[in-house]
């Protein structure tokens, strides 16, 4: 039953990721078209990513193992590493690449990393939201009207 549910869950958030993003890029698009190609070759496997880590957290909700501190660092660190990586990549195998742009690698990152973090977060308040928890599960506090013995 969680699997399930954390499946549905996680394309929920790779849905709506997609759709306010894409709606975002077509708003402030002067070209339309141009810019259809970018959405389905970038952020449709953007989008399935973020589907699957939300189908994660989701579990970790589920299982009580959630915390928002740990999925801002995850988002942090997901989005700033995918960002190297792909510009890593680009430097590495497209020629016309000047090498100022390495020295931007950095900065940009980190930028990323923390827009990731924020996404991560309003996703994490969705998906508690969605599930119904309204506040933190801890499975080593007992519940609460129970005595310690």
């Amino acid at each position: 039953m969680t699997s399930k549910t954390a499946l549905k869950i996680g394309c929920i958030d790779g849905l709506v990721f997609f759709l306010v993003l894409a709606c975002i890029r077509l708003a402030t698009s002067t070209h339309i078209f141009a810019d259809m190609a970018m959405i389905v070759m970038f952020l449709l496997p953007i989008s399935i990513f973020v589907g699957w880590r939300g189908s994660v957290l989701t579990n970790r909700i589920l299982s009580g193992n959630d915390r928002f501190k740990r999925t801002a660092i995850e988002g942090f660190i997901w989005g700033a590493g995918i960002a190297l990586l792909i510009s890593f990549v680009l430097s590495r195998f497209i020629s016309f690449i000047q090498p100022s742009f390495i020295t931007l690698l950095l900065p940009a990152s980190v930028i990323i990393g923390i827009a990731n973090s924020l996404i991560s977060i309003a996703l994490h308040t969705m998906n508690r939201r969605i599930i119904g928890v309204k506040e933190p599960i801890n499975p080593e506090q007992p519940p609460s009207g129970s005595q310690n013995i």
